[in-house]
């Protein structure tokens, strides 16, 4: 996975805790492309999310990579580029941080959930 962040960190305070959204509930699933929100345990997500590069059952409800079991929230997937995001994982890193960060300048929603029922 490629994880990411804010300027100010893992854990940016500025945008406060949202609640989890369990993958059980959304029927969505950590696939390669989703897009997800990193957390500490559940409500304790803030600013930090990250993109799957492989199908990764695990990071669903019910996986062992979450200790409570409660899985990640994935919220979205990568509609293009996906060699561009296979390109930043393959980077250079010391400790699980890139050696030259990559800043994200500009990201595009394509759907809202609102605007996809019917």
């Amino acid at each position: 996975m490629v994880q990411a962040a804010t300027a100010a960190g893992d854990d940016d305070p500025g945008f406060g805790p949202i609640p989890l959204e369990r993958t059980r509930d959304t029927g969505l699933s950590h696939v390669s492309g989703a897009i997800s929100m990193a957390r500490d345990g559940p409500d304790t997500a803030t600013s930090s999310f990250f993109i799957v590069i492989e199908d990764t059952g695990n990071l669903d409800f019910g996986g062992d990579r979450a200790r409570d079991g409660q899985g990640f929230a994935a919220f979205g997937t990568v509609f293009s580029g996906m060699d561009v995001v296979r390109a930043i994982h393959a980077g250079a890193a010391v400790d699980e941080r890139l050696v030259s960060p990559v800043v994200i300048r500009e990201a595009t929603v394509i759907h809202r959930p609102q605007e996809c029922r019917s």
